[in-house]
């Protein structure tokens, strides 16, 4: 079966929401997931079945898709006169100095209309709380025999994680972390750089990971929780 030939979109509040496709052999039913950070569905199917069963089974089950949609959060755009946190923080997105009360987050006012340029401004915020964490932490006796090594931050948007390290050090973190707590953002950092000593998720690594980071088990609930709301931003 071509999986082009099949339904591409729901129709949702006069919108199209883009369907993707996963064929299986070890599946005998269909199930759908809708993705926040895409903004689409993924359906699973048995590699065999029909494109019949497939349009019935969008027919039938419309009605509880969309009420999933109805549920979600709006998305934000980066842009002047929004509300987005800042590690944890609620902040104003404006093109002018503000003197009220409320934090502010200012961008040049030629950024005003620019949510890639203010993404920017983010992301240098969120590399350089990355770095210090990561420096800081590797300070400690665990990591002397690592004193040399200087792990390089890249920020990404993953869809499926929010780190990984690499076997040279090299660190990958998803950007939208500058929207989340800074506990989070520091138990992550720790997260990765316990893996420059334990590449795996052992019982060792772990208490390293708690030794580094005293929030872990917060901040992991914390991800659990309200990690997919962090894909409304941008």
């Amino acid at each position: 079966m071509k999986l082009d030939l099949l339904p591409q979109f729901l129709i949702f509040d006069n919108r199209n929401i883009p369907i993707t496709y996963q064929a299986r052999s070890n599946v005998r039913s269909i199930t759908a997931r809708y993705h926040a950070h895409k903004q689409c569905f993924s359906l699973v199917i048995p590699r065999t079945i029909s494109r019949k069963k497939i349009e019935d089974f969008l027919r039938t089950h419309h009605d509880v898709l969309c009420s999933h949609l109805k549920t979600l959060p709006a998305k934000i755009p980066l842009q002047h006169g929004q509300h987005i946190p800042i590690f944890g923080q609620e902040h104003l997105i404006v093109a002018h100095p503000s003197h009220d009360d409320h934090p502010t987050f200012c961008v040049p006012s030629t950024l005003k209309q620019c949510p890639n340029m203010t993404k920017k401004l983010l992301e240098g915020m969120l590399r350089e709380r990355l770095e210090l964490s990561i420096a800081l932490a590797m300070q400690n006796p665990e990591f002397a025999h690592l004193h040399d090594m200087r792990p390089k931050v890249r920020l990404r948007d993953p869809h499926s994680r929010w780190a990984s390290c690499a076997s040279d050090g090299g660190m990958m973190f998803s950007w939208r972390l500058v929207f989340a707590p800074l506990y989070v953002v520091h138990y992550v950092a720790m997260h990765e750089t316990a893996h420059l000593i334990h590449r795996n998720h052992s019982p060792a690594f772990w208490q390293l990971t708690r030794n580094l980071c005293r929030d872990t088990d917060r901040a992991t609930l914390w991800l659990k929780q309200h990690g997919q709301e962090l894909f409304r931003y941008g």
